[in-house]
């Protein structure tokens, strides 16, 4: 066997035997294959090492038919011999060339414990000359001086800005986006104004960015970047905006080319790799930092992520990352761990109440506050991936609505990110920057697509003081009409302020022609404006003795409106209770008329009152013009129900 200036291979004899030949077609197919499951540059790089391999032994005097397969002294000599010259990953890749160099030609690999003990001693003593120093990576704040020092008017500066916030935030290496050279004039590794595709409709500006690239360096066959909008001078989208407006680019050539503006004909000219740090570096250096290299974006960008508080794992998905390699281009370990602390799990069944931007863990069922320093999200691992009857544990992927809805949102609004178990068992993390397309349908319909097992949700600073309060009345049909619209006029008008939670019940009447009716919720403003705040509901109904007004903490608040007490999921009902529920939600659009009102109350004051049932009606106010549920985007989710004024609760009771 001769030393290899290429990586070349035999497969003659590995593929035959004494009871079977192959054609040469079937070994030239077998061989072909073989080279394609390798990219050039490992091809190239295996070559290089194992003549290296054949250099030693040469120099050895071991002849080519004692190289391979090779002995595990061999390897152990070879291995050793590097000792105090170059670092332990250099030779682990030249191993890992003969590695695959006998897997090719089915040979035993002879790689033992003693190899692995010898590889970690060589790691100990490599010299400091083998090991660069950890790249710089681009911080947010560069990426941000970078920008704003370039001309987005000028056709070259219009890409490199592009291009440097499409790296940073897609987590991109460079090579995924420019070529080495510009002599290149095409290369099917590179991503093409075709590949960037919007999710624009012709009424909005694009929310996001979907970008193909054809190769990456683990996965030849390409992988897709979502690239979201920022609220800073970083986002990406209207670079990319700028860029395709300012050099009018044909949908087949690489997407950072540029139309040089001295050009006397419409001519574009692909960024290379090159030029493109150049300009970079020709800012940044006068301004004080260390000279970037093509990676510093993707470290940039992950480090940005990990210290904003997004968990690992949806960096890893957005990073494209196959394993956890991501992990040694963390840089500024001590803006990171803080942010990837996990919430200390407190004792079960201690309820606590959470500040705004803490964290919090929803475990067994129940929220707990972590404790520590604050933060910015809120995180549920519901009873460790355990759910019941296929339906997931956490309800408010359907909305999650309550008093304070209409103050903050629903509670569907708030998720940041939730982990799901698709129907063919993988677990998979969805969030705005990454499975973007399930994160969305999630929320609003996620039993039609999996089991949710945890979420993380960011949250809001409890008030400092709530007025909880419930009016009673037993009043007549006329009464009750009045009251129903009032009460409907009182949701429609542009004064009744967001942060006051309101339902108004109905029930059975004391006797027939009489309808029960009752005012309940929660105020969270400041408690010297709750008279006032409620004076425009409470004019037209009838006096009431019957009320309870109490000012009282906010988890104090849930107690009441709740009707349950001590706050207390550790034991079930003493009592069950056979109930049959109905849900219906009025368009704001469309409020309900006198006659309608009228027949309803009639039906209730005479059917209602002989009904042998137990029953009551919520009508709960949901929207209006201030309530903060109908101020989020229509299509910001899968759910579709934020027209609604009312969310009307039918509910009887019995007891067979």
């Amino acid at each position: 066997m001769t030393p290899h200036r290429a990586l070349q291979f035999d497969l003659q004899n590995s593929l035959s035997s004494s009871s079977f030949h192959p054609s040469r077609k079937d070994i030239e197919n077998v061989h072909k294959t073989l080279e394609t499951s390798w990219a050039k540059s490992t091809h190239s790089s295996y070559a290089r090492n194992l003549k290296h391999f054949h250099r030693f032994c040469s120099q050895r005097n071991i002849p080519p038919e004692s190289r391979f397969p090779t002995s595990e002294s061999l390897l152990l000599i070879y291995a050793a011999s590097h000792v105090g010259i170059c670092s332990s990953s250099t030779v682990r890749h030249r191993l890992s060339a003969l590695k695959a160099y006998h897997v090719i030609h089915n040979w035993p690999w002879n790689g033992s414990p003693r190899l692995s003990k010898l590889l970690r001693g060589l790691k100990l003593s490599a010299p400091d000359s083998s090991s660069r120093p950890p790249r710089p990576p681009i911080s947010l704040s560069m990426l941000i001086r970078l920008l704003k020092r370039l001309n987005l008017r000028d056709p070259f500066d219009a890409a490199v800005a592009a291009c440097a916030s499409t790296a940073f935030w897609g987590q991109c290496r460079l090579g995924e986006l420019l070529p080495r050279s510009s002599n290149v004039t095409h290369s099917s590794s590179i991503p093409t104004r075709s590949h960037l595709t919007c999710s624009a409709s012709k009424s909005r500006p694009p929310q996001s960015f979907n970008l193909h690239l054809p190769q990456t360096k683990t996965n030849r066959l390409g992988q897709t970047v979502t690239i979201l909008p920022r609220d800073d001078a970083s986002n990406p989208l209207p670079l990319l905006q700028n860029h395709l407006f300012v050099n009018h680019l044909p949908i087949h050539v690489p997407l950072f080319s540029y139309c040089p503006k001295n050009h006397a004909s419409p001519h574009t000219r692909i960024l290379s790799k090159p030029a493109f740090l150049a300009r970079c570096n020709a800012i940044l250096n006068p301004l004080g930092y260390k000279r970037i290299s093509g990676h510093s974006f993707r470290i940039g960008g992950t480090t940005t992520l990990l210290a904003s508080g997004i968990p690992s794992d949806v960096v890893k998905t957005m990073g494209r990352w196959s394993s956890d390699s991501f992990l040694r281009y963390w840089r500024h370990i001590d803006r990171i761990a803080p942010a990837q602390a996990p919430p200390h799990t407190p004792r079960p069944g201690t309820w606590y109440t959470a500040s705004g931007g803490e964290l919090v863990s929803w475990t067994a069922g129940r929220f707990l506050r972590a404790g520590g320093s604050p933060v910015q999200c809120l995180n549920f691992s519901p009873w460790e991936r355990s759910t019941v009857r296929r339906s997931s544990p956490l309800p408010t992927r359907h909305g999650g609505y309550g008093f304070t809805s209409r103050a903050w949102g629903l509670t569907l609004d708030t998720i940041q990110s939730l982990e799901i178990v698709l129907a063919n068992g993988s677990i998979v993390t969805t969030s705005s920057l990454c499975n973007a397309d399930l994160f969305w349908a999630l929320r609003g319909a996620s039993s039609s697509f999996g089991i949710v097992t945890s979420m993380t949700a960011s949250t809001f600073p409890a008030p400092p003081s709530v007025t909880s309060f419930l009016y009673v009345w037993d009043v007549t049909i006329e009464q009750a009409t009045t009251s129903v619209l009032t009460y409907q006029g009182f949701a429609l008008s542009p004064s009744t302020p967001s942060n006051l939670g309101l339902y108004l019940v109905l029930t059975k009447g004391s006797q027939e022609g009489k309808v029960g009716m009752w005012i309940m919720g929660a105020y969270y403003g400041p408690p010297s404006n709750f008279n006032s705040t409620l004076a425009p509901l409470l004019c037209t109904f009838p006096e009431t003795n019957n009320k309870t007004v109490s000012e009282t903490t906010y988890i104090k608040s849930v107690e009441i409106l709740g009707f349950m007490g001590r706050l207390n999921t550790t034991q079930l009902p003493d009592e069950p209770n056979t109930f049959y529920a109905k849900s219906l939600m009025t368009p704001e659009g469309s409020p309900m008329t006198r006659e309608m009102v009228e027949a309803w109350m009639k039906y209730l004051g005479k059917q209602g009152f002989s009904a042998d049932t137990v029953w009551y009606i919520e009508i709960e106010l949901y929207g209006g013009p201030t309530s903060k549920i109908n101020q989020i985007p229509f299509d910001s989710s899968s759910f579709g129900k934020r027209d609604t004024l009312f969310t009307i609760q039918l509910y009887t009771s019995s007891s067979n």
